[in-house]
């Protein structure tokens, strides 16, 4: 019988990894990149670093931007350029940014009760608490008395301006004599005119902008930029404030030196004064506008009619004094421990003397009554507003 003889099969082991040390690893021709791709990858980052170069450059030649730590007078000591540039006719192209009408008149100032004014126990030197809509004082510490008003004097400024001014496209340009007084207005190491930026001769901004500047950071370039547009010079520009002082009543107790609440003994005015400016303010749709204002706002700055670069700022009264701390939740401008009173407008003030100040309108916001809030001589920035929504807290309970 014949037998079926069979090979045998050789079994062959599976190939072993290869280790490799201290050489490269090369991949197999798959995994490589596609060209397109790199080519793609390539003109992508030359791009990237352009744009990055441009934007250096840009920051570069642009103003510098310098927020107020309170919104109050600071100390923005940086030299303006020496060249002086005559004032331009705006270009056709500058818009207006918001519906600010101008001028704006001002309803019928209201007269107040002072029957039956409750005290305020507070830290601060002096405070007032004002009804606007029943028209009668609420609650006050001293709040008849002299008192050194800083920046909050800024409220009348901006209320003249609106009252005075007539096209807000109109370009303002800060001038040599704006130079030379900004450079005498302070000592080292003493408080003196703020400032959002290293202002240069020949800058130029709008009427519009400047209105914002004078609240958002409470700038003393752009109250004497108003004040000489408006009025010629900034003691013909006061001058008006006061007429608009003696117009409201307040004749013999308030007193304006200049329109930017650097420290004078002859500039003073008393809460309640302060209150019923505000009041007014309120009452006038362009200041109120302003004033009622908290989002950022984007100022821009021009040069020979040319617009040179783009600074922005926010309002010191709500970003650095309601934002600035742990107020509540989604709704940190309402004045607290459940108090129905919404804080919707305000202007600070800081002096040597007197310190830390804050101006408030605050609106109920079940009956809509509007209550003015005026504090003076705080201790620190947060004492001064704790004070401020306290006085809410206790007497705005209607």
């Amino acid at each position: 019988m014949n037998q079926h003889k069979t090979t045998p099969t050789t079994k062959v082991s599976p190939p072993q990894p290869q280790r490799f040390v201290g050489r490269p690893i090369r991949l197999p021709k798959k995994c490589a990149p596609p060209k397109g791709l790199v080519i793609t990858t390539v003109v992508t980052v030359v791009l990237l670093v352009i744009s990055l170069m441009i934007l250096c450059i840009a920051l570069l030649v642009a103003p510098t931007e310098r927020v107020e730590e309170d919104g109050g007078d600071g100390g923005g000591k940086k030299d303006a350029g020496q060249a002086q540039t005559q004032p331009i006719a705006p270009p056709s192209g500058i818009k207006q940014k918001t519906a600010i009408r101008l001028p704006c008149t001002t309803s019928s100032a209201s007269s107040y009760s002072f029957d039956n004014v409750a005290q305020i126990s507070t830290e601060s030197q002096a405070a007032a608490l004002i009804d606007v809509t029943n028209g009668r004082a609420v609650a006050e510490k001293n709040g008849s008395e002299k008192v050194y008003p800083a920046s909050m004097t800024k409220v009348m400024t901006l209320l003249v301006a609106c009252e005075k001014a007539t096209d807000p496209t109109a370009l303002l340009t800060v001038t040599a004599e704006m130079d030379a007084k900004y450079k005498a207005s302070y000592n080292p190491g003493e408080q003196g005119p703020s400032i959002l930026t290293g202002w240069k001769v020949g800058d130029q901004l709008t009427v519009e902008d400047a209105l914002h500047l004078v609240i958002y950071a409470s700038d003393t370039y752009a109250c004497w930029l108003l004040a000489e547009h408006i009025a010629g010079s900034e003691a013909a520009f006061v001058q008006m404030m006061n007429d608009r002082a003696a117009q409201l009543g307040l004749s013999g107790t308030t007193h304006f030196e200049n329109s930017t609440g650097l420290y004078h003994d002859n500039h003073y005015t008393t809460c309640f004064d302060m209150a019923m400016i505000m009041a007014a303010a309120m009452k006038n749709e362009a200041a109120r506008t302003v004033l009622t204002s908290n989002q950022q706002y984007l100022f821009d700055v021009y040069n020979n009619g040319a617009k040179k670069g783009t600074l922005s700022s926010y309002s010191g009264w709500y970003t650095n004094r309601l934002e600035a701390y742990p107020y509540g939740g989604a709704a940190p401008y309402y004045a607290g421990n459940g108090s129905d009173i919404k804080l919707i407008a305000g202007k600070t003030g800081y002096e040597t003397i007197p310190k830390y100040c804050f101006v408030t309108a605050g609106e109920n916001d079940v009956t809509g009554t509007l209550f003015i809030c005026v504090q003076v001589g705080g201790d620190s920035p947060r004492g001064s507003t704790d004070d401020t929504r306290e006085i809410y807290q206790q007497f705005a309970t209607y």
